[in-house]
């Protein structure tokens, strides 16, 4: 009885060794996977909490985060410091990679300024609550643009890019609000159109979905309204001619009578 005892005492020991080991080695494994991902990440800087579009960065909006390298754009920060003071061009959640395509420089002025691309220019339209879709246009909101013009509207420039609403350059809104002018980025040619179709006649604004990327169209360098039919002229009627007088003479050839040529 006693020799049955130690021997399945000892075949549980022995089985616990062999879990403790497999165990061990379960362990080791998870470890040494841990260690190869941790290789593989690099510190970069992220956005620490919801960054509004075109707000300048603060050193707390940002925060070192691990990124898988295999992952990573071709430029990134690595540092908070340079960051610092730059405006973001689009909104950013938490955890969001910053990298030198996402902020732009703040070279003084206004934080509109810094998010105008190269050879562009910001023009401002005023506009009314149906003119701005009815407050449902956003900054970031791409839209056409309609003139009108001796009663006949037509598109004047296409996939136009809003800055800014008012005085407003954030799209963090979760209701419409009335506007009153709308900022825009246009080319210089576009600017000079978009200016002389303002003082000619309204303007309208069609709001485009933000997945249509569609093209935009450069503006001719003058506006080209729909040509106006011109009424035909009247026909010209030659003027009647006059009647000459002719003088003729009795048979005699010197009593004179004078006669027109009904009656001659």
């Amino acid at each position: 009885m006693n020799s049955r005892v130690l021997i399945m005492f000892i075949f549980a020991l022995l089985l616990a060794a062999g879990a403790a080991t497999l165990a061990y080695r379960w362990v080791l494994s998870k470890e040494a996977e841990s260690f190869a991902s941790r290789t593989d990440t690099v510190p970069v800087v992220v956005a620490a909490l919801p960054i509004p579009f075109a707000k300048r960065l603060e050193e707390q909006d940002m925060k070192i985060a691990e990124w898988p390298k295999a992952s990573l754009p071709a430029e990134y920060y690595k540092d908070i410091k340079p960051v610092v003071g730059k405006i973001v061009t689009r909104s950013m959640v938490p955890g969001e990679l910053v990298y030198p395509q996402r902020v732009r420089e703040h070279l003084g002025g206004s934080t509109l300024s810094s998010l105008i691309k190269e050879g562009m220019r910001a023009v401002t339209v005023r506009v009314d609550d149906v003119a701005g879709v009815a407050g449902f246009i956003m900054p970031e909101n791409r839209v056409d643009m309609l003139a009108t013009r001796e009663g006949t509207t037509y598109t004047l420039l296409r996939n136009v890019n809003v800055l800014a609403i008012d005085q407003e350059a954030s799209p963090e809104k979760d209701k419409p609000i009335v506007v009153r002018a709308l900022t825009l980025e246009v080319t210089p040619a576009q600017a000079e159109l978009l200016v002389e179709a303002m003082r000619k006649g309204p303007l309208q604004f069609a709001l485009r979905n933000p997945l249509d990327a569609s093209t935009a169209e450069e503006a001719p360098a003058k506006a080209q309204p729909p040509a106006t039919p011109v009424a035909p002229s009247e026909p010209r009627v030659a003027p009647a001619k006059k009647s000459r007088g002719v003088r003729v003479y009795d048979w005699d050839g010197k009593t004179p009578r004078a006669c027109d040529n009904a009656t001659c």
